[in-house]
């Protein structure tokens, strides 16, 4: 490990931003493929509760270490918080959705996704795939932004 990696920080610095950015990447190109701004929200809520399907270790990873690394990410950064962001500021220049602040709205939506995962994660009350969940919480998402 220490010839590729200079302290167990790097190497979980690394673990984080090459899965994190690479959500980022995957939720952009995701929202590009829908019109409208409630499309672009379900695809990119769907994306990533399938993807927590798909590799629940590393999003739990990616879920508790996320205090630890955020500050060092950097704005030209694939994030999947700026992707939300983006989508919900273009949403509101286009009057899909209602005005609003798109930094607290994009934490809100990410709110909603991030407090079912802790559920699952943490309090283990959550037993079946969370993919299956993603009706209602696309509801609940698209609910918060047209409040």
């Amino acid at each position: 490990m220490y010839r590729h990696f200079a302290s167990k920080d790097e190497l979980a610095w690394k673990l984080f931003v090459d899965n994190y950015t690479a959500i980022g990447r995957e939720l952009d190109l995701v929202q590009e493929r829908e019109a409208t701004t409630s499309a672009k929200i379900e695809a990119m809520v769907r994306y990533f509760l399938n993807a927590y399907d798909r590799d629940a270790d590393m999003f739990t990873y990616l879920f508790l270490a996320r205090h630890r690394h955020m500050q060092k990410l950097t704005p030209r950064m694939p994030n999947p918080y700026l992707v939300f962001r983006r989508v919900i500021r273009d949403g509101v220049r286009r009057g899909d959705i209602p005005r609003q602040d798109p930094d607290v709205a994009a934490s809100m939506t990410l709110g909603v996704i991030l407090q079912v995962v802790d559920s699952r994660i943490l309090g283990g009350r959550i037993k079946q795939p969370i993919a299956d969940l993603s009706d209602t919480i696309v509801g609940a998402c698209l609910r918060v932004l047209r409040a």
